[in-house]
């Protein structure tokens, strides 16, 4: 079943999006101011994807040769999921000799809060091994995203504090991502007045990418396949046997 979203703003371009940055991938196509996107079933995102984006474009009646430009969550995220993504887009901008458009994953989840009002967006996507990627972001009502502050790899239980510390309550902050139900104590800052709303249910999305794929691609920002790459935030893959068993203490597992 393919998903439609309306494009934030309503673009010109074709472009084509791809967001494997967790564990599910998306696929989506810009297009004639909407964005459509489906998600990949079964298998891996390597061996799901490129049928996925043949049979997306098969649907709609839009060629390869249509596109303006390709958008891909580059993260941060999980390291396989980011790599296939990246070379994916790399290897149709490539072929077709069309503009890359790397968007951060952790601003596809703060896109799709926007509302009436400008929206201020914390968001914390769990990255596994007792760590979490967090990004701060505001979101106009026509779904235009600025960074606040780029995406971090932080401690869970540190950023409680920073939240508490550094996120200002008169600006109704908005707590988005599957991090917030991992870590429930990250709802539960000194301040008790800090979060408007909470929603651990929103993950990065293709659509999302579209949409603010298209907001680079009217600024010309977008990149040479050469130029374009992951944003990994975090260096190690795996904890070695004595951090696996210390996270699961600190998860009260033993």
């Amino acid at each position: 079943m393919i998903l439609t979203a309306t494009a934030k703003p309503v673009s010109s371009p074709t472009i084509l999006a791809l967001e494997v940055s967790i564990d599910r991938c998306t696929v989506g196509l810009l297009h004639k101011g909407s964005c459509l996107w489906r998600e990949a079933s079964g298998g891996r995102a390597a061996e799901s994807i490129l049928p996925c984006i043949e049979t997306l474009l098969a649907d709609l009646e839009v060629p390869r040769s249509a596109l303006d430009a390709v958008a891909f969550g580059a993260g941060p995220g999980g390291f396989t999921g980011l790599r296939v993504a990246c070379g994916v887009a790399q290897g149709l901008g490539w072929a077709l000799e069309r503009p890359l458009l790397v968007v951060d994953s952790l601003a596809a989840v703060a896109w799709q809060v926007a509302t009436v009002k400008t929206q201020w967006v914390a968001v914390a996507i769990d990255a596994r091994m007792g760590e979490v990627y967090a990004g701060l972001y505001s979101v106009d009502p026509e779904g235009r995203v600025q960074t606040v502050q780029a995406p971090w790899l932080a401690d869970p239980h540190a950023l409680s504090a920073t939240f508490a510390k550094d996120l200002d309550p008169s600006m109704d902050w908005v707590a988005a991502g599957d991090a917030f139900r991992v870590y429930p104590h990250l709802i539960e800052p000194a301040n008790p007045r800090l979060w408007g709303r909470i929603d651990a249910t929103l993950a990065p999305r293709a659509d999302a990418i579209g949409s603010i794929g298209a907001n680079l691609w009217h600024a010309g920002l977008g990149v040479s396949a050469n130029d374009a790459a992951p944003i990994y935030v975090r260096n190690k893959v795996a904890l070695d046997v004595g951090e696996q068993r210390a996270l699961r203490v600190s998860r009260g597992q033993i």
